[in-house]
C-alpha cells in the first residue's frame, strides 16, 4: 500500500475485532504485547488492547510490505511509539469504542480522538489547561456548544503534544490554539517555534472530536479517510 504525495491516511472506526480475527492474529503480536495483554484481568480491556495492537500492526505491515510479526515498534523516553526503521510516521488514539490511527511518510504526527460526553469539573480543567485566549473562546460559546468546544480544544492540544513525542508532560496550557479556524497555533513552547511549522486539522460530530497535528510547514494537509473494514 503506497501513499499519495502530501497525504495523511486516517484509519478510524470501531476498535472491536471479532473472536475469529482475535484468534487469527493474536499470535502475530510481539512477546511483550502478549504479556501486556495477559496482564489485563478485565476481559473488555484485554480485548480492546488486543484489537488495537492487531489493527496497528496489520496496517503498518501492509504499508511496509512485511509480515505483521516483523513490524518493529519502539518507544521514546515519553512512551510515544514509532517504527524502528525510519521513513514512516504514525500515531494512535482511542476513546468511546473508536480507534483512530494516522499514518504518513511526511513528518512526525499526533492524533487524538475523544468521545463527547459530560464530565465533572470541566471548568476547573479548562482553567488549568487552557490559555487565556482559549478560555475566553470557550466561555463565549453558547451552552449547546460548550461541551463540543471543550473537546475540540482538548484534542487539538493533545494531538500537538503527542506529535512532539513529549505527551502532556510538555504542558497543555503552553500550546495555544488559533480558535478562529482550528488550522494552527498562536503560541507554542520556545523549542517548538515557529508556530508556522505546525499544521492542525480538527473536526467534530455529535459524538466525537478528533484532531491531527503535523510538523511540516510547507505543504497543505491532505487527509485520506480509510476504513478498518478493508483490512479484515
Amino acid at each position: 500500500m503506497a501513499f499519495q504525495p502530501n497525504t495523511i491516511d486516517l484509519w478510524i472506526g470501531s476498535h472491536e475485532l471479532s473472536d475469529h480475527h482475535l484468534k487469527q492474529y493474536a499470535g502475530f503480536l510481539s512477546p511483550e504485547e502478549r504479556v501486556k495483554a495477559d496482564s489485563f484481568k478485565r476481559m473488555p480491556i484485554r480485548r480492546q488492547y488486543l484489537s488495537t495492537r492487531i489493527k496497528v500492526r496489520k496496517v503498518l505491515a501492509t504499508y511496509l510490505g512485511i509480515a505483521m510479526q516483523d513490524v518493529e515498534i519502539v518507544h521514546n523516553a515519553y512512551g510515544k511509539p514509532a517504527l524502528k526503521s525510519p521513513g514512516l510516521f504514525f500515531n494512535v488514539s482511542h476513546s468511546g469504542g473508536q480507534l483512530a490511527m494516522a499514518v504518513t511518510d511526511i513528518a512526525e504526527i499526533g492524533i487524538d480522538i475523544e468521545q463527547v460526553c459530560d464530565r465533572k469539573l470541566l471548568d476547573s480543567v479548562a482553567e488549568r489547561c487552557f490559555a487565556k485566549e482559549e478560555l475566553a473562546y470557550w466561555r463565549r460559546q453558547p451552552l449547546a456548544r460548550r461541551l463540543i468546544a471543550f473537546f475540540k480544544l482538548w484534542t487539538a492540544k493533545e494531538a500537538f503534544v503527542k506529535a512532539t513525542g513529549r505527551g502532556i508532560a510538555l504542558g497543555l496550557q503552553d500550546c495555544v490554539i488559533d480558535c478562529r479556524e482550528f488550522k494552527g497555533f498562536i503560541d507554542l513552547p520556545s523549542e517548538y517555534q515557529p508556530v508556522s511549522g505546525w499544521k492542525l486539522n480538527a473536526w467534530e460530530d455529535k459524538s466525537f472530536c478528533c484532531s491531527l497535528v503535523l510538523n511540516c510547514p510547507k505543504i497543505p494537509l491532505e487527509i485520506e479517510r480509510k476504513s478498518w473494514q478493508i483490512m479484515f
